[in-house]
């Protein structure tokens, strides 16, 4: 990118933790736990499996970019999960993510921009869930 480029680890951009429900197929989810992954699949939520509340983890995605933000100048490039950033960007946006799940989730290797804004939330969503173009006959996306 033609700059100097620091990379850090911050645990607060981990996954959403899905607590018994980790490392299942569906059909082991279906099986072992039906009533608790029925619960679940209507509400995105399941405390009684141990799944971090998305509230949980928009807050602490949240936290962590706007700490980040304070410390650098220019572009801050946040890596993480599709589930746990699209949290934390509903949180940044000002919103609740138990009560607001207007946006989808981010899909592998896509990305969104968001850039601050001098009104509240004090955010501004620029582009949502953007991935790099394919090139005809390519197995990888360009990113060209």
């Amino acid at each position: 990118c033609g700059e100097s480029v620091e990379f850090g680890v911050d645990e607060r951009l981990r996954e959403r933790a899905f607590g018994d429900f980790e490392g299942l197929s569906v059909k082991e989810l279906q099986d072992r736990f039906a009533a608790r992954y029925e619960e679940w699949r209507e509400t995105g939520e399941c405390p009684l499996a141990g799944v971090e509340s998305r509230g949980a983890v928009g807050s602490r995605v949240a936290e962590c970019v706007s700490d980040h933000f304070a410390e650098v100048e220019g572009v801050l490039v946040v890596v993480s999960h599709g589930s746990a950033l699209t949290q934390g960007l509903v949180k940044i946006l000002g919103l609740d993510p138990l009560a607001w799940q207007g946006l989808r989730g981010l899909d592998n290797c896509h990305w969104s921009t968001v850039i601050p804004y001098s009104r509240k939330p004090g955010w501004r969503l620029v582009s949502h869930n953007i991935g790099a173009p394919e090139v005809p006959g390519s197995a990888l996306p360009s990113l060209a």
